[in-house]
């Protein structure tokens, strides 16, 4: 009889290196997400950027060090499921392994939402439905074929991202250093006005929200092929590039806005396209059409490291019989638990509407 390829309670192929985990992290991070929120930020914090991201970074650094310590001694997929049942049980492990589920659910729905969004904006003459179905089938096939397909494509766009930002930030320390500038060169750090420890905090509430998905690293635990301690290496040195990226970006747009705190605190419209405007009037729009390009494309390759994350997280409870047995069948040829894996899709389908 022919061997199936389908294994139960199959094993996943350790095919990812250490900078194939930095990437997906960062992928799933977005290294420009502080753009998006830029004016938000500004507005909260009266300027001090640059000092919300400091402040936040150091924060999420705790919960990074809490992710390599749990990372070290429960080095399993189920990530966050796994750790709360070896420490608190099966019971309070099932809790915490669907509120995950959710989380890695909702966050491709969204992202495959925007990506839909953004490339209609970019072709208005294509509805932004048949982009966001692309989207899916395209990482829904990487996804199936290999983890280590999903890091070679994600390897592509995040090269492209870097450079794009790079030019941004470069063109933008330039003009700070050899122009006059809206703001002075420490308002990112102290505000405008009188510093406001209370707007700080505020801000940095909503500024760590831009870190969300580096912990998704963690459902990766079984596929790479490092040491025991190459997760939560990879882990941090996430925290910290997504960390300095976001300063870094907050600096330039804290000095080179073009609009006072108090101006988009009474204009909340115009938060959203803060930084889009600054690249447009102070640099050039052929940056901020790449810019909206690799975002797009960046979209489209957190929602599908989150539906990774999320198929790895099904496939650890289910490895415990917790869910059904099927759900932890590996094939045999791409070692990806491909049932898990279209189960999550499904389910970022069936919500994207709702986004």
């Amino acid at each position: 009889m022919k061997e199936s390829p389908v294994n139960i309670r199959g094993k996943l192929k350790k095919e990812l290196t250490f900078w194939d985990l930095v990437t997906n992290g960062l992928i799933f991070i977005g290294p420009a997400s502080a753009i998006g929120i830029f004016g938000v930020l500004d507005a909260k914090s009266n300027g001090a950027v640059a000092s919300v991201y400091l402040l936040a970074t150091a924060v999420m650094s705790l919960t990074a060090m809490s992710y390599v310590q749990m990372a070290l001694a429960v080095p399993k997929s189920g990530s966050i499921y796994a750790y709360a049942k070896t420490a608190f049980g099966a019971k309070i492990g099932f809790l915490s392994g669907w509120m995950m589920l959710l989380d890695y659910i909702l966050i491709p729905a969204v992202a495959y939402l925007f990506s839909g969004i953004a490339f209609n904006a970019l072709i208005p003459q294509v509805p932004a439905w048949i982009f966001t179905l692309c989207a899916v089938i395209v990482t829904l096939g990487l996804n199936i074929r290999g983890i280590k397909n999903v890091a070679i494509f994600n390897r592509i766009i995040l090269l492209a991202g870097l450079v794009v930002l790079s030019l941004i930030l470069i063109f933008g320390v330039y003009l700070i250093f050899t122009h006059d500038t809206p703001r002075t060169i420490l308002s990112p750090f102290t505000g405008i006005g009188t510093f406001s420890p209370h707007a700080l905090i505020s801000a940095v509430s909503v500024a760590v929200l831009s870190f969300l998905g580096f912990d998704g690293i963690a459902t990766f635990a079984e596929e790479h092929k490092g040491a025991k301690n190459t997760l939560g290496r990879a882990i941090l040195l996430c925290l910290v590039i997504a960390g300095f990226l976001f300063i870094l970006q907050s600096f330039v747009g804290g000095v080179l806005a073009l609009n006072s705190p108090e101006y988009f605190r009474a204009h909340p419209e115009l938060q959203g396209k803060a930084y889009y405007s600054i690249i447009n009037q102070g640099m050039s729009p052929i940056l901020s059409s790449a810019l909206a390009l690799v975002k797009a494309f960046g979209a489209s390759c957190a929602a599908m490291v989150a539906v990774t994350a999320s198929s790895r997280l099904v496939y650890g409870i289910a490895s415990d019989g917790v869910f059904s047995e099927k759900l932890s069948q590996t094939n045999q040829n791409f070692g990806t638990p491909v049932l898990a894996v279209l189960s999550s899709s499904s389910l970022t389908l069936i919500i994207r509407p709702l986004s």
